[in-house]
């Protein structure tokens, strides 16, 4: 399975950007990140993490646990028994404004 998370950054600069998602790759190990121009300023960042976990229980507990390793409060959407989508706002790696994590069964 496959955790897709997608940031807005305050940074509208690359080498910042790059900056912080080194920060939070120390947190929650992602791959290589894709970047781009966010439409309101700063940078949009698409990250996948590939996780081992084949059970679903198993699965969004690993989403869960990775959510809380740099952010708090997040809101839950979807419908978790296909579907777990995590939307938070209040982040301990600086430089992040805004995150989601999808989690797809």
């Amino acid at each position: 399975m496959k955790l897709n998370i997608s940031l807005v950054l305050e940074t509208d600069k690359e080498k910042n950007a790059l900056v912080v998602v080194s920060g939070l790759n120390k947190l929650i190990s992602a791959g290589s990140p894709i970047l781009e121009k966010y439409k309101d300023g700063g940078t949009k960042v698409l990250l996948e993490k590939s996780i081992t976990e084949t059970n679903w229980s198993d699965a969004l507990l690993t989403c869960l646990t990775l959510a809380q390793s740099f952010g708090r409060s997040w809101t839950v959407s979807g419908h978790v028994e296909e579907e777990l989508i995590l939307i938070g706002n209040e982040f301990s790696v600086v430089g992040i404004k805004w995150a989601q994590i999808s989690l797809i069964s």
